[in-house]
């Protein structure tokens, strides 16, 4: 319903206030003619909140259940597929910065107890 009202921020709250757990039965009952809709809402989210593995459930649900209808569509599809791809890849380059830090920090200090 948010989506056919086409407003931001109704779709946000929707989108945030889904539980987990209900996540692939929203997927499963979203018309298809929603889903390049969908797929470029998530896309913005990624590169705008931090709710990763939210985000990733999102994804993984709509591609494991829309899977036929997307490769048959592949080539419609195929915009909203790199913007998913770019905001995952950024959301790696920003957690491996982290990792390397938390790694370095932890190392340094490793390293002054030693001696």
């Amino acid at each position: 319903m948010s989506y056919r009202l086409n407003d931001v921020e109704i779709i946000q709250k929707v989108y945030e206030s889904i539980p987990h757990s209900i996540i692939p039965f929203v997927v499963k009952d979203l018309p298809l003619k929603y889903l390049d809709k969908l797929l470029s809402f998530v896309s913005q989210q990624l590169e705008q909140t931090p709710h990763l593995e939210f985000h990733l459930t999102w994804i993984l649900e709509t591609f494991t259940q829309h899977s036929r209808y997307l490769k048959e569509n592949r080539l419609t599809f195929m915009p909203y597929f790199r913007n998913l791809q770019k905001g995952i890849v950024n959301q790696n380059k920003d957690l491996s910065k982290v990792y390397d830090l938390t790694f370095l920090f932890f190392f340094s200090l490793s390293f002054f107890f030693i001696f």
